[in-house]
């Protein structure tokens, strides 16, 4: 079996049991494997022609089409080639294709050939290594939960409600205070106490010590505001084990309709913090920029162990910023799966209230934008008194 994906005005002339790909296929926020007749892993030949000179979600292409191609498979590249390096044209440059190449399989797949025809690239690459770690299941997991001990309750919900999705091979590792003298087997309390230096919170350090104590490849790090559904691991199931970093949709606890942070573009030059935001993406909108609410990553532990979250920052400290730009740097996918959900106590963050009808939206946005004005118009006369107060001196 072949499989091809291809720009829709490209005229392929498949053979029978070839499956055909093109770019309405492709989308980071539309999971392919979902209820899909596609077996991962078990195609021979993967072949683009096409589509990696224009697509936004290049690395979705590649990823599938490593998630696709069987070990030993040749993955080929036939790429119109207008320039090697420079930008500003109208397809990507084959620097920027080799860039995301080498960030995507690492070294995992081999080149085999590269070759210019006119201005046709041709690219050959053999996979040598599969896609996931020989011990990486669906029916495995390793579950963490940080904690600092004031919600010992909430954890021992949290799980008894992991113990109720009937995994077949788990784990649940707390950092921080035990939340009671008698635990099930499979809880492992992680002690933090050298991780404190001073008054602030080490939540990197705590998130890094559950990466290196898990033992399955399937990880989810929560925040214990966070917790489940009771269909949440059927339908990762239904999802399937091919993804390196998920996001999906987090709802208040209370209603269960407001969503929270859940899939979130920032823009951060923090020297021109004044223009600096963050906002909330439709789930069917993909970006580079978009970066995991720290409340809540579900993540391969062979990914995220190669980087890590920065020891120096703290919690308040855009630890969670961070993180997310360095694996996109790295070559990791978020992708969104929207059929899934978590839930999440709102104390500090209120949720998406705005109204659905387009009209009520605008009259909505205006009168938060007005809202804006006179708030800055008050932080802007207060610090001027600030600076006259000579309490402060």
């Amino acid at each position: 079996m072949d499989i091809f994906l291809y720009h829709s005005a490209v005229n392929y002339i498949s053979k029978p049991g070839d499956i055909l790909l093109n770019e309405n296929d492709l989308h980071p926020c539309k999971p392919l494997f979902t209820k899909s007749i596609i077996a991962t892993e078990s195609a021979k030949k993967v072949q683009t022609k096409g589509i990696l000179e224009t697509t936004r979600y290049i690395r979705y292409v590649l990823k599938v089409a490593d998630w696709l191609l069987a070990v030993g498979g040749t993955f080929e590249i036939f790429f119109y080639k207008v320039s090697f390096d420079a930008a500003g044209y109208p397809l990507r440059p084959q620097s920027y294709l080799m860039n995301e190449v080498s960030l995507c399989f690492k070294n995992r797949f081999r080149l085999v050939r590269m070759e210019t025809e006119g201005s046709v690239l041709r690219i050959s690459l053999v996979k040598d290594k599969s896609s996931l770690p020989p011990d990486d299941h669906i029916d495995r997991w390793s579950f963490g939960i940080v904690s600092d001990g004031r919600k010992n309750d909430r954890i021992l919900n949290i799980i008894h409600q992991i113990k109720n999705f009937n995994i077949p091979v788990y784990e649940i590792l707390i950092c921080g205070p035990s939340p009671s003298s008698s635990l099930p087997e499979y809880v492992k309390v992680l002690d933090d106490s050298d991780l404190y230096n001073d008054v602030r919170t080490p939540i990197s350090k705590k998130k890094n010590r559950i990466i290196q104590q898990a033992r399955y490849n399937n990880l989810v790090i929560i925040h214990d505001r966070i917790s489940f559904h009771d269909q949440w691991y059927s339908k990762m199931i239904e999802h399937g084990n091919y993804f390196d970093q998920m996001c999906m949709r987090i709802l208040d606890e209370s209603s269960r309709l407001r969503r929270i942070q859940d899939w979130m573009e920032i823009f951060h030059d923090i020297t021109l913090f004044e223009h600096s935001s963050a906002k909330e993406m439709s789930y069917t909108d993909w970006s580079k920029h978009i970066y995991v609410n720290g409340g809540a990553l579900i993540i391969k532990k062979h990914i995220i162990e190669e980087v890590l979250l920065n020891p120096n920052l703290h919690w308040g400290e855009m630890e969670d910023v961070d993180l997310s730009e360095r694996l996109y740097s790295h070559g990791s996918l978020l992708t969104f799966f929207r059929d899934n959900y978590l839930v999440t106590q709102t104390h500090r963050i209120s949720g998406d209230d705005s109204p659905n009808n387009f009209v009520l939206k605008m009259i909505f946005r205006l009168r938060v934008m007005l809202g804006v004005i006179r708030r800055n118009k008050k932080i802007k006369k207060d610090f001027y008194g600030f600076l006259q107060d000579e309490r402060y001196a």
